[in-house]
């Protein structure tokens, strides 16, 4: 690969906490213009690019990590096996409450299935025995907002299935997905 690529991707995984401003992304198109200036009759559409890129990962993540983090959300997020037991955590930023409901609740709320909010920004979290949770569980996030509810997959699953006996559920008119717990034993522990 040529330098010039090189410089692109330098520019796209800059992770420093600091916004980059329009004089920044000028500077660095002037320097990947000065190493080809072949490109030079295409820089307003690499500038448009280069904004656009900075935009998105600005919005990805608030400015507040790298890109590189915000892509192993995974591992922080959804249902871990650790050391201790079971750790699930959901981001929520508008829920007011959050519960687990299914087979081990008999699809219905229970207190010691409710998620507690861990952070402003909306990350909830709960922490369960082994024993709470089985291989093949179905389940799924029971969230209440300000003026409504709803039963939602959570955004970090690993594997959904559709449910065999009603294929459709009515809440909301859509078709109901339920999570099915796997052998997380195989993923790495989490502490």
């Amino acid at each position: 690969m040529d330098s010039t690529f090189y410089e692109f991707i330098r520019f796209i995984n800059y992770t420093g906490s600091k916004l980059k401003t329009r004089k920044t992304i000028d500077a660095s198109l002037q320097r990947l213009l000065k190493r080809d200036p072949y490109l030079k009759p295409y820089e307003e559409i690499i500038r448009r690019r280069l904004t656009r890129i900075h935009e998105r990962k600005a919005s990805l993540t608030g400015g507040k990590m790298s890109l590189a983090d915000f892509s192993s959300g995974h591992e922080y997020f959804g249902l871990h096996l650790t050391d201790d037991g079971w750790i699930f955590r959901e981001w929520a930023p508008n829920a007011t409450e959050i519960y687990i409901v299914g087979e081990m609740t008999g699809w219905q709320e229970q207190k010691e299935f409710a998620l507690q909010q861990i952070s402003e920004e909306g990350v909830w979290e709960i922490r369960l025995p082994f024993e709470k949770l089985k291989h093949l569980n179905l389940y799924r996030l029971r969230i209440y907002w300000p003026g409504g509810r709803g039963d939602r997959i959570p955004a970090y699953a690993r594997r959904v299935v559709q449910d065999p006996d009603t294929l459709i559920n009515l809440i909301s008119g859509s078709i109901m997905i339920f999570v099915v717990l796997r052998d997380l034993c195989s993923f790495t522990k989490l502490t």
